[in-house]
């Protein structure tokens, strides 16, 4: 059975497309490129959380929601 859900990959590049459709994606960087790092440093924060028996899983969404706005810092315009 193969499933039709989109990856995470695909979300990170969907939502990042539609952001610099309307203007929201400030640099040049390209859609995909950038998701594919977003992915990457998503899974790493991930394979940190699993190997620290410490960490709390509040903690890990913050590290993450961290490095997701240091990873954005510059691409996206401020709001309005």
């Amino acid at each position: 059975m193969t499933s039709t859900a989109p990856s995470l990959r695909e979300l990170f590049v969907e939502t990042l497309a539609a952001l610099k459709a309307r203007g929201d994606l400030q640099s040049d960087v390209d859609p995909a490129e950038l998701g594919y790092y977003l992915k990457a440093m998503k899974h790493m924060l991930f394979d940190y959380y699993i190997a620290d028996d410490q960490m709390s899983f509040e903690r890990h969404a913050r590290e993450i929601r961290r490095g997701l706005e240091l990873a954005m810092t510059g691409h996206l315009t401020r709001a309005k």
